[in-house]
Formats: structure tokens, sequence, C-alpha cells
């Protein structure tokens, strides 16, 4: 659809008329339109059939030119609704195995296999590891994977080795790569993929409890990690600090977005990562323990400009730390923190805040807001958006007032 508007823009026409005729829709060739119909997803594509009985015709054309593709729960069922394959007597693996030969495997550069969803489960280890081996032949220019399962069914048996063959067959063109849930996930896996993908630059990791890091510590890995601009680590409750401390030497000067989510990890591993990652913009470190004294102390860097540390357990010296050293933050999430209190704003905010979120801090009181609308603030120049929701410490005097005192603001709840 962007690119018919784009088209409709330069040739500086209607796309569509009142009169109900698609005038450049209509002049526009079937390989054309077959083309943009292959950039659209599969639920768009059923839509789009019931249009008129030109574009039914050009939609199986698409599909077989479509460069992305999700074989999940949902696709199967919109395909075998608009009879784009038979589902009687078929089980999930062949199903998934139809619709991947459906496309031209050559073109395929994005596939996402969901393994099972939330309310059964879809495909066996043994299946998804045929399924993997099924891409290996098919697919040889993938760009980008992703293999997810469901929290209700995870896959604690992982196809690490027909996972390894995939990834090196694929490893001249893969750029991102998400595993979530895969709790069967070994570090060797790991290791092959930072060592033997040259042009990886992003790697997701949900959920993967055998993970303890040392694939990130062989010298194969090396050149990888050297190259991630995004990586994920969510809720892998085995990685070591020490392990994660060797990586952020690695990726030094490359890593721009890091998420630690959930991860078990404490104050020394965010430490680390604020004093080694220079290049870093986005950090997401929730549902952490962030209570101890940072030693040695902090040295924030110019470039962090998002950070959220919602449902950490902090303390007010390190946040405040934050907010008066790290004169690039322009959002922060700190949600949930139970034990952080007004102290939190003693110091001088020189943070340029665009966005706070203070959700469920009982012990913020009005003092903080009184301190954010300050005259000579940092924030009262910059911030857009403010949240403070069931903050019971806050009265309806001193929102009003900073509301009132903040010119830039544009949300508030």
């Amino acid at each position: 659809y962007s690119l018919i508007f784009f088209l409709c823009e330069k040739m500086q026409q209607k796309w569509y008329e009142p009169t109900g005729r698609n005038r450049l829709l209509n002049e526009l060739s079937n390989e054309l339109l077959a083309r943009v119909f292959s950039e659209l997803s599969t639920r768009e594509l059923c839509i789009a059939r019931l249009v008129c009985q030109r574009w039914n015709a050009l939609v199986p054309l698409a599909w077989h030119l479509k460069q992305h593709l999700a074989l999940d729960e949902e696709t199967l069922l919109l395909l075998a609704q608009n009879g784009q394959q038979q589902t009687a007597n078929h089980s999930a693996f062949q199903q998934y195995t139809s619709a991947l030969k459906s496309v031209d495997g050559s073109k395929l550069t994005r596939l996402r296999i969901s393994v099972s969803s939330n309310t059964r489960q879809l495909l066996t280890v043994y299946e998804l590891s045929k399924l993997l081996e099924e891409v290996v032949q098919r697919c040889p220019r993938l760009a980008e994977l992703g293999l997810t399962d469901s929290t209700t069914h995870p896959l604690e048996i992982f196809p690490n080795n027909s996972f390894v063959r995939l990834v090196q067959h694929c490893s001249a063109h893969l750029v991102s790569v998400e595993l979530a849930n895969c709790a069967g996930l070994v570090d060797s896996s790991v290791e092959t993929l930072l060592g033997e993908c040259t042009r990886l630059v992003s790697l997701s990791l949900i959920n993967c409890p055998l993970l303890i890091g040392v694939c990130f510590l062989s010298e194969s890995a090396s050149a990888g990690c050297h190259r991630l601009v995004r990586l994920t680590l969510d809720a892998c409750l085995s990685l070591k600090e020490a392990n994660l401390a060797r990586l952020f030497e690695r990726c030094s000067n490359s890593l721009r977005h890091l998420s630690l989510c959930g991860g078990g990890v404490g104050t020394p591993t965010f430490s680390h990562a604020i004093n080694s990652l220079t290049e870093l913009n986005t950090l997401r470190m929730a549902d952490n323990n962030l209570s101890s004294v940072v030693s040695p102390p902090l040295q924030l860097h110019m470039l962090l400009t998002k950070l959220d540390l919602s449902f950490t357990v902090g303390n007010d010296r390190l946040f405040g730390a934050i907010l008066n050293s790290c004169t690039s933050l322009k959002c922060l999430l700190v949600d949930y923190c139970r034990n952080l209190s007004d102290k939190m704003f003693d110091v001088e905010i020189k943070a340029p805040l665009e966005q706070l979120s203070l959700t469920r801090l009982s012990r913020i009181t009005d003092a903080t807001l009184e301190k954010l609308a300050a005259v000579r603030g940092q924030a009262r120049r910059t911030m857009r958006r403010l949240t403070v929701s069931k903050c019971v410490g806050l009265t309806a005097r001193g929102i009003a007032h900073a509301i009132e005192s903040l010119p830039a603001l544009e949300w508030y709840d």
C-alpha cells in the first residue's frame, strides 16, 4: 500500500476516484501489482483477494514472490480459509512444509517459525528438525531468521545440529537472528552463529536458560561480537556476570541497543554495561536487582538516550547519579521501582528528559514534581511525556502545578 501511494504521489494522480475507478491501479501491470502485493502480510493478502477478480487472480502469484514469510498457526488458518492449501488429514508439519514450498525459496530473505501456540503443541522437536533441513535446501539467502516457542510449551530439547547447519548454510547473508523460549539451546550453537555469520548485527536470545555465556568468550566468536549492534538477552537466568563483562568489552565500539530484562543480573553488570559500551543508545534492564552501591562509580557517556529500569529493585543514589551525570538521556522508565523516593531527584537534573515514567512509586511526593518543574531545571524545558500514575503520595494540586509549569508537555497520565 505504501508503495502504491508513493507511485501515485510521484505521478500526481489520485489512487482512488470518487467514481469508484482505480485509475492508476488499472494502469499498473500484473507483474508490478504482484510485486507490490508480495510485500503484504498473509492477512492483508487474504483481504486483498476479496477486492476484485483481478486482485484475486494476482494473490497466488504474489504469494509465490514473497520475500517475507511467517510460519505460524494464524498463517496456516488464513491460507486454508482462502484455498491456498489443503488441510484435510494433514498434520501441522505437512502444512508448514506445504506453505514453505508454495513460495520461491531462492528469494526468501525473512523467515519466522512459530513452533507452538499457547493452547496446543504444533511441532515436535523431530518435525522442527526436518523443517529446518527443508529450509536449508530451499532458502539459501535468508537474512532474518526467527524461531519462537510459547511459554506454555517451551522447547526443552532443541535441534541444535539442524540449527547449526542452517546457520552455516546462510552464514553469508544472515544479519538478524531471534530465538525465543528455546530451553534446549546450548552455548556451542550460539558460538557457531557468532563465528560463521560475518554480517550478523542483531541477536535476540529470550528465555534460553541453558546459556551461561561461554559462547561469547571464544576467539571464533570474537569477530561476531565486535559487529553486534543490537543484543537481547532477556530472561536468560544462567548467564554469568563475568561472561557478560567480557562480552561488553568486545562489543564496546559497536553495540547500540542492549536488553537484559529479567535476567537476574545485578549492579555490577549494569556498571559494566554503562562504563564499557561507549556507543550505547538504548539500555533495558527491567526486573533486576540494582540495590547495591556501584563501585567503581558510574562513568556515564554522552550517547545514552533511553534507559528502562522498570520493576527493578534500585536505590536513590544510583538513579540520582544517572539523572545528574547522563547529559543525553531523553527517556527514563522507572515504573514499579517500589523503593525509590524523592531523594532520587535531590541532585541537579542535567539529563534533557523528554519522557519520564514513574508509575506506582508510593514514596514519590509533590517535592519531586516541584523539582522537575523548577525554573532553572533542564527537564522543565524538554519534558514532553510524563507518567505519574498510581503514585499515592502525589496531590491534585501538585500535579496541576507541574502540568502548568512544564511548557513543552504534550501528554501526561
